[in-house]
């Protein structure tokens, strides 16, 4: 299957919620890191975005996450990758980030707990600083 902007896509009702300025076309190269072999670094959000602060780089904003699901949906179509970007944001209680998954022949704008243990499968979208 191709993954393109044709299949049906699906947003959690919260992210309406977010204060973003509007989209513009994608200027930013993603940068996909996988800690799939580093048990101890999935232990936290902190840990992750630390460790992408070594390496130059930062999380996407939930702004870019939507960009890069408009521009590049292959991106979380590869392997079942379900894509998290690591900027919380707090939603009717609690701290939030933005994800990107597909199901089958839909995509998904979606959140998970910022506090978080990480699954091998989740893959963290980052950008240079």
């Amino acid at each position: 299957e191709n993954a393109d902007n044709g299949s049906p896509s699906y947003i959690w009702d919260e992210w309406n919620n977010v204060q973003e300025t509007p989209l513009a076309s994608p200027s930013f190269d993603a940068v996909v890191l996988s800690y799939n072999s580093d048990p101890k670094l999935r232990q936290s959000s902190e840990k992750i975005v630390a460790d992408m602060g070594k390496l130059g780089l930062r999380p996407l904003t939930l702004k870019e996450m939507i960009m890069l699901g408009i521009a590049k949906p292959e991106h979380n179509k590869r392997s079942d990758v379900y894509l998290v970007g690591l900027t919380p944001h707090s939603l009717v209680g609690y701290s939030f980030v933005p994800d990107l998954d597909w199901y089958g022949d839909r995509r998904f704008l979606g959140r998970d707990g910022w506090g978080n243990v990480w699954s091998g499968w989740n893959r963290f979208v980052c950008v240079r600083k």
